[in-house]
């Protein structure tokens, strides 16, 4: 199966990601439910909060910056200058939510195109949003080779495999062809046994 290699210019960030990053939207959820970890309230309701005040208050979650997307081998790349309210970089189809053998996709919604508030939250439900809201919600999807995202100003939150990070200016993300293998059936299960 794919990895993804992701490094940023300031090189805090040098590692692999095997599931998905997410910039804006993604990351200002994630902070806060590891900001509010150790308060009576907990995480949870960090998470949620500010998920919804995101919501509502879309350009709290915004990222402006430059988004470039190589979609094969050539040094001709598609160049996306914008406010982005949510960037998805992920190893899995974003129109079935499955595992991709050899591919890494780049979903984004720029903050012009955002809905409103109802069908943002909507896009939220279990079992979140590969499923539920990235298809239908998204202003597009890309399957590329490699990308970068360059901030306009200051470090890019992003959150990676579930943990909120800081990196610096300028992330790069490149798609590693079959670095690990499944020991498991590929065949997605129909049920579950009792």
């Amino acid at each position: 199966q794919p990895m993804m290699k992701v490094t940023d210019d300031s090189g805090a960030v040098d590692t692999t990601c095997f599931e998905a990053i997410y910039l804006g939207i993604g990351y200002v959820p994630s902070k806060a439910q590891q900001d509010w970890r150790h308060t009576t309230l907990g995480p949870k309701f960090g998470l949620f909060y500010t998920l919804f005040k995101c919501c509502y208050f879309q350009k709290e979650a915004a990222v402006e910056g430059k988004l470039t997307l190589w979609t094969d081998d050539s040094e001709s790349p598609i160049v996306i200058e914008e406010e982005f309210y949510w960037i998805v970089i992920c190893e899995r189809s974003p129109y079935t939510g499955a595992l991709a053998e050899d591919e890494m996709w780049i979903s984004y919604l720029t903050l012009e195109k955002t809905p409103g508030f109802g069908r943002l939250v909507s896009a939220f439900t279990p079992p979140f949003e590969f499923m539920s809201g990235l298809t239908n919600l998204m202003e597009n999807h890309v399957k590329v080779k490699r990308m970068t995202f360059e901030k306009k100003e200051g470090g890019i939150g992003m959150c990676m495999d579930g943990d909120p990070i800081m990196a610096g200016k300028v992330l790069s993300v490149r798609h590693m062809k079959s670095v690990w293998n499944i020991v498991g059936d590929r065949k997605f299960p129909e049920k579950v046994d009792d």
